[in-house]
């Protein structure tokens, strides 16, 4: 994926250092205890260092199907 700002190509990561650790999108309308939510991605530019962060939508479609 390319940066909005600057169009170098960003580097893909996550944020925390292993699971259980990495950071996880939690639903706000979760009812439900779930093991696994979505993980988050980070994506940085070497280049301006713009950070984005993205979730993939099958697992978040995934979550939300589990807390129904």
């Amino acid at each position: 994926m390319d940066c909005r700002q600057c169009k170098r190509e960003m580097v893909e990561g996550v944020i925390g250092k292993e699971q259980p650790f990495q950071l996880r999108f939690v639903p706000k309308d979760h009812k439900l205890f779930v093991w696994d939510y979505a993980g988050v991605i980070a994506l940085a530019c070497p280049q301006c260092g713009a950070v984005e962060l993205r979730i993939e939508p099958a697992t978040l479609e995934a979550t939300r199907k589990a807390t129904e």
